[in-house]
C-alpha cells in the first residue's frame, strides 16, 4: 500500500457491547508488553472507573489501536485529562498508524475537553513512544509516576 491519500481514515469508537472483543483481542508487540497494561485490565478499568473512556481506532473495519483516557482516577475533576493507555496493535505497526491514530485521538480528546492540558506517563526506557509524544507537543515535566516519566501537552488556547 502506498503512502499517498489511499489510506483509510481512522475512526475512533467507544468500546461497548458490540466491539469489546476486538479491544480484548488486540495486543501490542511482544517486546512492548512491558510498556502497556494488559487489555483485560484496561477494559475493566474503563468500565469501573468513573470518567474514563475506552476507545478503539478502526481502519477499514479493522481494529488497529486502543486508548483509555479521562479524569485522573486519583483526583477526579482535577485540571489535566490523562491518556492512560495508547497502543497500536502488533500487526499494524510500522505503517504510520501510531502517528495518525494519536493525532486523531488528540483531536477527539481536545474536542471533548476544550482548553484542558493532557498528561500521560511513559515507561522511562520506551524511547520510541517518548519521541512520538514529543512530536505531538508533549513535554517531559520532570516528574515520575512509579517507573513512568510524566509528560504534559499544555493547555490549548481556544479561538475566541
Amino acid at each position: 500500500m502506498g503512502m499517498g491519500d489511499t489510506r483509510e481514515k481512522l475512526a475512533w469508537c467507544v468500546v461497548d457491547v458490540s466491539n469489546w472483543r476486538d479491544a480484548y483481542a488486540m495486543q501490542p508487540r511482544e517486546d512492548q508488553r512491558a510498556f502497556v497494561a494488559p487489555n483485560a485490565y484496561s477494559l475493566l478499568e474503563g468500565i469501573y472507573t468513573p470518567n474514563l473512556t475506552s476507545v478503539l481506532a478502526y481502519e477499514a473495519d479493522v481494529p488497529v489501536a486502543y486508548a483509555l483516557y479521562g479524569d485522573d482516577p486519583d483526583a477526579p475533576g482535577s485540571e489535566p485529562v490523562w491518556l492512560l493507555r495508547f497502543f497500536v496493535a502488533a500487526d499494524h505497526q510500522r505503517r504510520g498508524i501510531g502517528r495518525r491514530a494519536l493525532g486523531s485521538l488528540l483531536e477527539r480528546i481536545e474536542m471533548e475537553n476544550p482548553g484542558r492540558p493532557l498528561r500521560l506517563g511513559v515507561v522511562e526506557d520506551n524511547t520510541v513512544a517518548r519521541r512520538l509524544y514529543e512530536r505531538f507537543g508533549f513535554i517531559d515535566t520532570g516528574e515520575m509516576g512509579g517507573r513512568e516519566v510524566i509528560y504534559e501537552r499544555p493547555r490549548r488556547r481556544t479561538a475566541s
